[in-house]
């Protein structure tokens, strides 16, 4: 948690939780962004996760969009999102394709999780509001 903490504070790392409206206090999912880049990148990572019994009914498309709507916006102003999502995970890339991410390919033994390394397809997301020629602010 300190290790959070610390990310938070220093820009590094943002996190959410995801509630019902009926249930405020019942965390159902996560979603952070980290690896939050400036400079001439401008960019961040995408991670998140549901409970099991909440997927499937719009939960996390619905907060994932409020926060992309964010992270595009002039308070946050990133010009490109990452996903990386394993290519068994259907749930996940229909979230992917709904919300509009493209596929940029596939990286081999990507993440390190339940005991073995998992290939993950790679998906990004351009700022639409971000022109051609717009240099970034630094």
């Amino acid at each position: 948690m300190a290790q959070h903490v610390a990310a938070f504070e220093a820009s590094q790392l943002w996190q959410y939780w995801i509630t019902r409206t009926d249930a405020p206090e019942h965390v159902i999912g996560q979603c952070q962004v980290s690896l939050i880049a400036r400079g001439v990148f401008q960019n961040a990572s995408l991670g998140y996760s549901l409970a099991q019994d909440a997927q499937g009914q719009g939960y996390m498309q619905e907060a994932l969009r409020c926060l992309i709507n964010e992270l595009f916006s002039p308070r946050v102003w990133l010009h490109r999102l990452e996903a990386a999502v394993r290519p068994d995970n259907i749930a996940s890339l229909r979230v992917m394709e709904r919300l509009g991410f493209r596929q940029e390919g596939l990286c081999k033994d990507y993440l390190y999780i339940h005991g073995a390394w998992h290939d993950h397809q790679r998906f990004a997301m351009l700022n639409p509001a971000w022109g051609p020629d717009q240099a970034p602010i630094y």
